[in-house]
């Protein structure tokens, strides 16, 4: 009953209808899973999803490096997730404060599981 979608993107190139997409997904919160691994979407282009509401979702192994690190640095992260190793534990990077790791962690998943919509 959320209206949040979780999206996985094709990894080798930017699906063409994008924009089309989130027209047809409007009434939805988008969440793009695994946004670092991307490379096709500039920096521009993020914040441009960001801007048409998406939320995006970096996984816990990308957030000492790289563009996952990066895009947590510029606060663009909604949430953190492990895929490979569900025991994997998620530890706060030292360059973000306890609040929004605590909001990348609980918060923003806590607003899917309320319905706070």
């Amino acid at each position: 009953n959320s209206n949040y979608i979780l999206l996985h993107l094709p990894e080798k190139a930017k699906p063409i209808l994008l924009n089309a997409l989130f027209d047809v997904l409007r009434d939805y919160k988008v969440i793009i899973a695994t946004i670092e691994r991307y490379k096709y979407f500039s920096c521009k282009d993020l914040i441009d999803l960001k801007n048409q509401g998406a939320l995006f979702l970096v996984e816990n192994s990308s957030l000492t490096k790289g563009r996952g690190k990066k895009l947590l640095k510029k606060g663009l992260v909604d949430f953190i997730a492990s895929y490979d190793n569900f025991k994997e534990k998620l530890i706060k990077p030292k360059y973000i404060s306890d609040e929004y790791f605590e909001k990348l962690t609980i918060g923003n998943y806590q607003k899917i599981i309320n319905l706070d919509l």
